[in-house]
């Protein structure tokens, strides 16, 4: 693989692992320091990673086998462990769609802190349901067969978080509008634990609603821009801030019409 892939320009770090069992072992971190190696010995110009979940100081071993280190879900420690190894370059492997803006604004705030890739980026069969529904699922998730998380679902479709993504990475699209339904898009899980965070917010991109005719809806515009204006039928509804303070979010409430 990495004799294959060696020469491509998307090939940015060559990682050993995600998530490994045992990482605060010594024979794990054995094996991780002979991997680290055998892949500098294939290809040494560039980094070595991983991904890492639960991260505390039992896994700084395995970590000082890394040249980058990734850290899954673990914010929470990019300032703590920069203080204790400073010489440590982290990058975030998996983060929650519905916490973009923090893992965005933390990237930005610490020069250690190289980026954030998402959980996840294409939707995917399994883990049915987490997007929506979260944990516990209790084996009851049919008829879920996607995980509903993926910032592009399977055909290939941005969803209203990769939107979201684009204005806080200051990429693509600077702009977007949805709608939040009358009704939400699927049944709630009372049960979902507070740690599912793979969902966004139920937001879409459709603009007839035949049978909720003068009721008011919210209407969400992420932006780029210091100020977002939102026009209906040609009639400005006024301007709000779109900016750090707002998240780059702004929401109007707007009475719907009947449709001609």
């Amino acid at each position: 693989m990495i004799h294959r892939d060696r020469n491509h320009p998307s090939i940015i770090m060559w990682s050993i692992g995600n998530e490994i069992q045992g990482m605060d072992s010594p024979e794990i971190v054995s094996v991780a320091h002979k991997l680290a190696e055998y892949v500098h010995s294939l290809e040494p110009t560039r980094p070595v990673t991983a991904a890492v979940n639960s991260v505390n100081e039992k896994k700084d071993p395995f970590f000082s086998t890394l040249d980058v280190a990734g850290y899954n879900y673990a914010r929470d420690h990019y300032l703590s462990d920069h203080e204790r190894i400073p010489e440590r370059i982290m990058y975030c492997t998996e983060s929650f769609p519905l916490e973009a803006f923090e893992y965005w604004t933390e990237a930005v705030k610490y020069p250690w802190v190289l980026g954030d890739f998402v959980w996840t980026s294409f939707d995917y069969i399994g883990e049915a349901s987490i997007g929506w529904r979260g944990y516990l699922q209790e084996k009851d998730f049919y008829p879920w067969t996607l995980a509903f998380c993926g910032d592009i679902d399977i055909c290939g479709w941005k969803r209203a978080q990769s939107y979201y993504r684009d204005v806080l990475w200051q990429t693509g699209n600077k702009i977007s509008i949805f709608i939040k339904p009358p009704e939400p898009s699927f049944p709630e899980n009372p049960k979902r634990e507070y740690w599912s965070l793979w969902h966004w917010h139920d937001v879409v991109a459709d603009w007839n609603w035949g049978g909720y005719e003068n009721h008011l809806m919210d209407v969400v515009v992420y932006s780029a821009a210091e100020m977002a204006e939102l026009f209906l039928n040609g009639k400005s509804l006024g301007k709000k801030e779109t900016s750090m303070a707002t998240r780059y979010t702004a929401t109007w409430q707007v009475l719907t019409m009947k449709e001609f």
